[in-house]
């Protein structure tokens, strides 16, 4: 109990004093992929990969066309990270749906026009509509590999706003359930004041329209925008949260123009 006096004394000093208190976004990204298994059922390792939209070939770029993949992999008794570059690919006509190379150089290496990295020291593959991969060092025998999922790749992330006071962290609040959104890839906060020991914040935040177009199709290169305003309580709950869409490829909502006061953010937002 005498924790929270001695916390919530804090706050009603820091609500006062502006300069020692601020809320920041935070976003933790989920497009990535980390996998546990076996190499011939005899070496164990673990892999990390993220996905690009960057094409592997310079002059084509599609959703059909092999996309860019890094990371690493290590073998868990030793530890050490082997960088991995390769391409992934998910149309029926693609030659292999996932190759991944471990270079020479892992500072000096080029791709050649299909793809492929010429005299790469290792080699995993997963061929079209199959699971199961292989590893090859060299041009020795390719040898089948396991892997589980133990972070599987997701176009969702993890979109907090936090209260920052003398730079320590002392609330977060999840703004994905606040807007029921799962993807949230860019948050600005635009206006924030205390008023009494509450909080008003005024914020916009967007995400890709159609996550994993890579740009193309329909509203590949669209954005979702939302402005909205918070209301958080002095107990540090949220009191208030009211969004409006400002932008949408999906539902051709464009440029809604949204009038708030820097200064007064209490007062909420509100379309013209």
């Amino acid at each position: 109990m005498r924790v929270f006096v001695i916390f919530f004394g804090l706050l009603g000093y820091y609500a006062d004093a502006q300069d020692s208190w601020a809320f920041e976004p935070h976003i933790e990204f989920e497009t990535y992929s980390v996998s546990e298994g076996m190499i011939d059922g005899k070496y164990a390792i673990k892999m990390y990969l993220e996905e690009s939209y960057q094409s592997c070939k310079a002059n084509e770029s599609s959703r059909w066309t092999p996309h860019m993949v890094y990371g690493w992999y290590m073998y868990q008794k030793v530890g050490k990270k082997i960088p991995l570059i390769g391409h992934s690919c998910y149309a029926d006509a693609c030659e292999t749906r996932l190759k991944l190379f471990v270079p020479e150089d892992f500072t000096n290496y080029a791709l050649d026009e299909n793809c492929d990295l010429p005299n790469a020291k290792e080699v995993f593959t997963i061929q079209p509509g199959q699971s199961q991969m292989f590893w090859q060092m060299g041009k020795g025998e390719p040898l089948p590999v396991q892997l589980e999922d133990v972070h599987p790749f997701s176009f969702t992330s993890k979109a907090r706003i936090l209260l920052l006071m003398q730079g320590i962290e002392m609330a977060s609040f999840n703004l994905n359930e606040l807007s029921q959104k799962e993807l949230i890839e860019g948050v600005k906060i635009l206006a924030q004041k205390s008023i009494n020991g509450s909080f008003h914040l005024i914020i916009d935040y967007s995400h890709q329209s159609n996550p994993g177009s890579g740009g193309h199709g329909s509203c590949g290169a669209g954005v979702e925008v939302y402005a909205a305003y918070i209301k958080i309580a002095q107990d540090l709950t949220v009191e208030t949260f009211d969004q409006i869409q400002v932008e949408s490829c999906l539902s051709n909502e464009n440029n809604v123009d949204v009038e708030y006061d820097v200064n007064h953010p209490e007062l909420g937002i509100r379309k013209k």
